[in-house]
């Protein structure tokens, strides 16, 4: 999990954390120190509030400018702009004591003097209290500069964590001091010192961390100028939000007293939950933002950006909106009072109004980080004094209700009419594609809202007693969590939304399995299953006896060929199988195995850690002459330990291209190549199998699925590879796939799967007109991109999928050319390859090498490749194993230009820079098969060898296993089972 996913996560916790303790904490306080205690330490934090406005937007200024500078890679200018913010905030914290102290000497007059606000004693408190929390101001002022520093470094979950620690100390304490009878200025001390304390430990991490150096001098003054003039209009938007925020509070302070305060603060509260709801995800975007405008300029982008995340904002607004709506009047009544019942009213007019403004946080961060946010700081400034001049008689009047009611039409008219207007018209965002989304889920909304409310009247709830009436509330708000859920499950998620719920889900998942002990257990995987260089290894385990002591898993594809039954019978003891597709059940027992696991070896699809100590070694499978984005990535690979590789040549490949960190890569060889180093010749067991069998008739062997055959362990069927007494000599063409098989339409599809029958007898033997066989829907396939290359007037042809043969009498002058040489061709289609479109004809000297193929006979891929005369291969990654060979290799590239057209192709032009002979059309092949049966010439292979590859002497293996004792895998030697 990256840090902005990591962070937005955090910021949740840290959300729920707030509204549980608030919950808790708010009846608590109000309980112990009374309404009065309760609104001077309200009234005293909206003072304080008022001059965090001498900040002047410095914080978020720095933000935007560090990120600038480390996407333009400029460390000398990030050191001299921590010098110039860290001397900006030492100003700025003497400047607020200066104000602070003069204020301080005013305070009672202003909150006592009118006769309808605070008690003279009242206003004493006050100003002690103030005076208390001015201390934590200033001092805060200069360490803002190590948060800024991380917040640009996205170091975002260090800084909830801080938040969360500073969170739980802060109430914590509080709590503690409130039962010894702790009043206003005790809560003041004890938030003031958790702050501090923890704001400090925040600077020496990030000290630490970030080798921050700061320079002072050598800032260029239109620089400072550019600077002054991006935070001026933050610093009014900090105006405008405190006036927002706290000048309700500070009015009601003066024209209506404590008690109205009080009220007026638990109604707000629920805002303030909104605001974090919203906050927590779009704040984490703000360096990215700046980013993209930075160096990509691409406002497409960031448009995406704001609609995904207003949507996924808005959802969860409306699900706290909606339920408000319909519970809050109970939910208040039951925390802190029917007497306080107005707060249910404030909260309404301030919360829905601001879904709108709060759904759309993220265009603060786009326009702050485009320089466009002055527009927007005069709107507000417009809106803050109008919301000021309003709320003074409407709270003289209305008390508590009016301000709100003056707080909700200006978000109305400035942060929505107007706002929206300048996001559309002058910033170029997709608002009308906004409020279509804020449509469709309101509609969703609003009919679950009424349905809710109208079951909420039942007098059924109200028989519900338990808990001083909780329970009926609790279990009211369940159930219509559960039913949102269903209800956005079904018509509100998009597909990426649905992602983020499986995430979730996904997540919690792992943190439950991790409580499962882990052993020295080992996972294994690869693709077909038990094959490659995870087979190896596997083999050498089993070889040294790990299994005695150790629990072994593969994680298995074909789950009708490894059933239950089988591996009951037929697996070695202490080796299990699990599945990497299938239920519910499958997927917990394939969790559950990983959790237990200490190493994961895999080498085709990825298996990725489910703890931090697990040692994760990828085996890969093959080294790459393409690069597909959304596969090869360090993103979906996932942290590994190891990646082996053929050679250090591949270095830039997988770091640049796949994103592979250098420090994990293992240039020591694949393990499946030993054999082709100094492998075993299978033909030689088959020879010793020969002369166990000389009672059977020579007119053939009987079939491996016999009782007699399968009985004799390691028994192959040498008719596979023999004609009668004799060895055949064969040419391997290891093509890599067109047509994955995951691409295949179901079987129920029967449009497509006309589609796709009408393409293959286009492609096979039957002459059909130019015009009929190019359709619009058969555009987008390979095999037709290709054929367009392959014309021949009318005919188009592609036995077995060789682009190279175009039609079935080439392959049948191609056959016989092999049977004049004494030839074999084994086609060996890749494993993804989807049959459907290969056309397989008849012919004495071709056959198919299947996986079925190689499991009757009883050999591995790599014992057949090892036992050719020579390989035929495009693409694949066979090419480099077949370079160890010193054998003949032909390439053929006829169809580069359609292959790579959804991948990166490591090579600028492969035809040139690998060595081989190049096959191109039908006569190169004839001519290959010439060149095989006589002496060509391959000295280029052996200095292609020599490039790509660091260890040719049959080593990796060893190599695998010592770097697994390394990581302390304990092996024993030749342990009998």
């Amino acid at each position: 999990m990256n840090q902005r996913k990591a962070g937005a996560l955090l910021s949740y916790v840290y959300l729920a954390l707030t509204l549980v303790v608030g919950l808790v904490y708010t009846p608590f306080c109000l309980s112990i120190v009374g309404e009065s205690e309760y609104g001077v330490f309200a009234v005293a934090t909206s003072v304080v509030g008022f001059l965090t406005i001498l900040d002047f937007g410095f914080n978020q200024t720095m933000i935007r400018y560090v990120s600038r500078n480390k996407a333009l890679r400029d460390e000398d200018g990030e050191r001299r702009l921590y010098g110039l913010f860290l001397t900006f905030y030492v100003a700025i914290a003497v400047i607020t004591l200066i104000v602070g102290v003069v204020l301080a000497f005013f305070i009672e007059d202003i909150f006592a003097g009118t006769g309808r606000g605070f008690t003279a004693e009242e206003a004493y408190r006050l100003k002690i209290v103030f005076g208390i929390l001015l201390v934590n101001l200033v001092v805060s002022f200069p360490l803002g500069v190590y948060t800024a520093i991380l917040n640009s470094n996205e170091g975002f979950v260090v800084l909830k964590l801080v938040n969360i620690m500073n969170f739980v100390l802060s109430y914590g304490g509080m709590s503690v001091a409130l039962l010894f009878g702790g009043r206003a200025i005790v809560l003041a001390v004890i938030t003031t010192a958790v702050s501090l304390v923890t704001k400090g430990v925040q600077a020496v991490y990030v000290q630490k961390k970030y080798k921050v150096r700061f320079a002072f001098g050598g800032v260029d003054r239109d620089l400072v100028r550019e600077i002054f003039g991006f935070s001026f209009f933050i610093f009014l938007n900090i105006v405008i939000d405190q006036l927002y925020d706290n000048t309700d509070k500070f009015i009601l302070g003066i024209v209506q007293g404590s008690t109205t305060v009080t009220i007026y603060t638990v109604g707000v509260q629920f805002s303030a939950y909104f605001q974090q709801f919203s906050t927590s995800i779009s704040g984490v975007f703000l360096p990215r933002i700046t980013a993209l405008t930075t160096t990509e300029k691409d406002m497409k982008k960031v448009s995406a950006i704001f609609v995904k995340i207003g949507r996924i904002q808005f959802i969860l607004l409306g699900l706290l909106a909606s339920g408000f709506v319909v519970y809050g009047r109970q939910f208040v009544t039951l925390w802190v009072g029917k007497d306080k019942l107005d707060a249910y009213t404030i909260a309404l007019v301030v919360m829905l109004p601001a879904m709108i403004p709060l759904s759309q946080n993220i265009g603060i961060s786009v326009i702050r980080a485009l320089n466009r946010h002055r527009f927007r700081s005069l709107v507000y400034v417009v809106i803050a004094v109008l919301n000021v001049g309003l709320s003074i008689p409407l709270a003289y009047y209305f008390g508590g209700f009016g301000a709100a009611c003056a707080t909700g039409l200006g978000t109305v008219l400035g942060q929505i009419i107007t706002m929206n207007w300048f996001y559309y018209a002058k910033i170029g965002l997709d608002i009308p594609k906004y409020w279509k989304e804020v449509l469709k889920i309101t509609l969703v909304i609003v009919p679950v809202c009424v349905a809710a409310y109208g079951v909420s009247l039942l007098p059924f709830w109200s028989r519900i007693t338990a808990w001083g009436g909780w329970l009926s509330l609790l279990v009211q708000i369940f159930f219509y969590c559960i039913v949102f859920a269903v209800t956005g499950w079904l018509f509100i998620f998009n597909k990426y939304e649905k992602g983020l719920v499986m995430g979730l889900l996904k997540n919690i998942g792992y943190l439950l399995i991790r409580l499962i002990p882990m052993e020295e257990d080992v996972m294994f995987e690869s693709h077909p299953d038990f094959t490659g260089n995870s087979k190896v290894i596997y083999d050498e385990l089993i070889k040294c006896g790990y299994n005695r002591h150790h629990r072994i898993y593969w994680v298995i594809y074909d789950e009708e060929k490894y059933n239950e039954k089988y591996a009951d019978t037929s697996l070695p003891y202490n080796v299990f199988l699990v599945y990497r597709h299938g239920g519910m059940k499958s997927k917990f027992r394939r969790l559950t195995a990983t959790a237990r696991c200490k190493y994961i070896i895999d080498s085709n699809s990825y298996v990725h850690k489910v703890r931090h100590k697990q040692v994760r070694l990828h085996l890969g499978h093959g080294m790459p002459i393409k690069l597909k984005p959304d596969y090869t990535n360090y993103d979906k690979i996932g942290e590994c330990d190891g990646y082996l590789t053929c050679g250090m040549w591949w270095k830039k490949v997988y770091t640049e291209g796949a994103g592979v960190p250098e420090d994990v890569l293992l240039p020591i060889g694949y393990p499946r190549n030993d054999v082709l180093v100094k492998g075993v010749d299978p033909f030689d067991e088959i020879d010793a199998e020969l002369e166990m069998m000389k009672e059977e008739p020579k007119a053939g062997f009987a079939s491996v699925n016999s009782k007699k055959d399968s009985s004799r362990r390691g028994m192959r069927s040498p008719g596979y590879f023999h004609k009668i007494n004799e060895k055949e000599k064969y040419i391997l063409w290891m093509p890599t796939y067109r047509q994955h098989k995951k691409d295949r339409p179901a079987e129920s599809d029967s449009t497509s799967l006309n589609d796709r029958e009408k393409s293959k007898k286009n492609i096979g033997n039957e002459e059909v007109d130019n015009d009929e066989t190019i359709s619009i829907a058969d555009e987008d396939r390979w095999e037709v991109l290709a054929m367009k290359q392959l014309r021949s007037k009318s005919k188009m042809k592609m036995p077995f999928g060789m682009p190279e043969i175009s039609d079935v009498g080439q392959m049948e002058k191609l056959d016989k050319k092999l049977g004049e040489y004494g030839l074999m061709l084994y086609y060996r289609p890749h494993p993804a390859q989807d049959m459907f479109y290969v056309t397989q004809v008849d012919m004495m000297n071709v056959r198919i090498v299947d996986d079925k193929f190689l499991e009757e006979c009883g050999v591995s891929l790599y014992e057949l490749i090892r036992s050719s005369l020579a390989l035929i291969t495009d693409y694949s990654s066979v090419y480099f194993d077949y370079l160890l060979m010193d054998k003949p290799i032909g390439l053929t590239f006829r169809d580069w230009g359609t292959f790579f057209r959804d991948s990166k192709c490591v090579f600028a032009n492969p035809e040139k820079e690998l060595a081989g002979i190049k096959i191109n059309s039908f006569a190169d092949v004839m001519q290959f098969v010439d060149d095989v049966a006589s002496d060509v010439d391959i000295s280029d292979q052996e200095k292609a060898r020599k490039v790509f590859h660091d260890v040719t002497d049959g080593s990796s293996t060893r190599r695998v296993m010592e770097w697994l004792a390394e990581y302390g895998m304990q092996l024993t030697e030749n342990s009998d089972m």
